[in-house]
């Protein structure tokens, strides 16, 4: 053998030995990780021990909080993250449960695993509130009879029925739960109503007496439309006709006279009984409309109390105090008085084809005549619309401000006192004006029947509304939004990462 090959042969002996050494080493360091020494091995089993205890003591700790988390009230447990508070009583809700002293007890009637999950909700709410509340559920397939003792009418899923002693009302699906059609014929829920009624409710099994509205008949009358008496009822104000041809005198439990825009004329009995009752401190709501013919006996009511319509309509000069530029659509502003209070700066009225109401000279001095209801200065009154050429103010026309609704007292000897509303459009009313100002004519007309029946506080609870609203954007927003997420963001993320990695390498 050669020296060079000597040489080579001798490298791969070392490597070899080295080689068989550093795997000698790590089998050995392999062997070594398990402690020979009994004590090692023992410290070992009892840290493995506390580790298990440990483990065990945090699982009943977890367990132990969701039991305890389980038993407290929903208000602290679920929130109520929705848009208009659809799972939040109001401060009209706690006002009245915290008065609350008598037992109500509230069945839900739905079939097993079939309630709403926003009604049960609610339910929670009230049973916490007031230890006086209780809540049954009723699964009409079981106990199919059980609705019949309250009613006569089918009973659906997910209606209620409230119940004090000897007095119940039942709300239905329908009433909770509120819908309509769209333009193409489809119907969705749209509003819940369900604190709405079911305050209405145990207010109504809970009071002793309820006032009694007494709505005058037999003049050709406009006709309250069907929601607008749905809202006096929820108000818990009993609605009753009268007709004073046949009546001795106003019945003695009115507590509020309701003479809805006569377009026949009163006899002078049936007036006189009017003034009668309004004289001995009754109370009462008069509206009235423009029809072009004179009511003698029926403004002589008005006259008494040192106001009359005047002889045309109303127009607004201000394009502000207007709906939809049509100057005969007036939104007033709206007076000083507990019935607009809640109302004023946040609420409109719209008054479509209004009269002004004159006060006249020589009223009693005992009479406090507030205004409701104002237009601008910029109105002025068309008194012939006959020969009305333009909707524009002309010579003759009388200008403004004018007022559309009046509230009047008058306190007698006897400390009664005789509350009057007089407003001037049967419009009012009408639903479709109501819906223009989001139910703020609605709102007016029960603070003024609140305000006459002397009822301390409203118990009329709006519904909530339910919809989603969506965000709508241009096509061109939503195809840079779509460029946006699809491509500029994910290449970023590449482009970051081939940095980051490209720098790591370099250290």
């Amino acid at each position: 053998m050669d020296f060079h090959k000597f040489q080579l042969w001798k490298r791969r002996r070392e490597n070899t030995r080295a080689n068989g050494e550093g795997q000698e080493t790590a089998r050995s360091g392999k062997r070594e990780r398990l402690p020979k020494n009994p004590e090692q091995r023992k410290k070992l089993r009892r840290n493995g021990s506390y580790s298990l205890v440990y483990t065990a003591a945090a699982l009943a700790a977890l367990v132990a909080v969701n039991l305890v988390v389980s038993e407290l009230p929903a208000s602290m447990t679920q929130w109520d993250i929705s848009g208009t508070g659809l799972y939040t009583i109001g401060e009209q809700t706690e006002e009245l449960l915290s008065g609350l002293s008598q037992d109500v007890t509230v069945y839900l009637i739905a079939q097993e695993g079939q309630e709403e999950d926003s009604l049960v909700r609610l339910l929670d709410q009230y049973e916490e509130e007031n230890s006086h509340i209780t809540v049954e559920y009723v699964d009409p397939v079981k106990s199919p009879a059980f609705t019949s003792q309250y009613t006569e009418d089918a009973v659906y899923d997910n209606s209620l029925i409230v119940e004090s002693g000897d007095v119940s009302r039942v709300i239905g699906y329908d009433d909770i739960f509120i819908g309509s059609y769209d333009y193409y014929g489809s119907y969705s829920i749209t509003e819940f109503d369900g604190e709405g009624q079911l305050t209405s409710a145990i207010d109504y099994v809970t009071s002793e007496d309820l006032p009694v509205l007494y709505q005058v008949t037999g003049h050709d009358e406009a006709t309250l439309s069907s929601s607008m008496e749905q809202a006096v009822i929820k108000e818990n104000i009993e609605i009753q006709e009268l007709n004073l041809m046949t009546a001795d005198a106003v019945p003695d439990d009115a507590d509020c006279l309701f003479l809805f825009s006569p377009y026949e004329d009163y006899t002078e009995e049936e007036v006189q009984k009017i003034k009668d009752y309004l004289a001995a401190g009754g109370h009462a709501l008069i509206i009235t409309t423009y029809t072009g013919e004179e009511l003698p006996n029926f403004t002589s009511i008005l006259e008494e109390y040192g106001v009359a319509p005047s002889e045309g309509i109303v127009l607004e000069g201000n394009a502000n105090y207007v709906m939809g530029q049509n100057p005969m659509y007036i939104v007033p502003d709206f007076g000083s008085h507990e019935i607009t209070s809640s109302l004023s700066g946040s609420r409109y009225v719209l008054m479509p084809i209004a009269q002004a109401i004159d006060t006249l000279d020589g009223a009693s001095e005992t009479l406090e005549i507030t205004p409701l209801l104002t237009t601008s200065s910029d109105s002025y009154e068309k008194a012939d619309l006959e020969s009305m050429t333009s909707y524009a103010q002309e010579d003759g026309d009388a200008s403004g401000p004018f007022n559309l609704g009046v509230a009047i007292t008058e306190t007698h000897d006897d400390d009664s006192e005789t509350r009057l509303v007089y407003y001037t459009t049967e419009g009012l009313l009408d639903d479709t004006m109501n819906e223009a100002v989001a139910g703020g004519n609605e709102d007016l007309f029960l603070n003024t029947l609140t305000w006459l029946v002397g009822n301390e506080s409203s118990v009329s609870i709006e519904p909530k509304d339910v919809q989603v609203e969506y965000l709508t954007i241009t096509a061109a927003s939503a195809n840079t939004w779509s460029i946006m997420t699809t491509v500029i963001l994910p290449a970023g993320v590449l482009l970051i990462g081939g940095i980051v990695c490209y720098k790591r390498r370099k250290r």
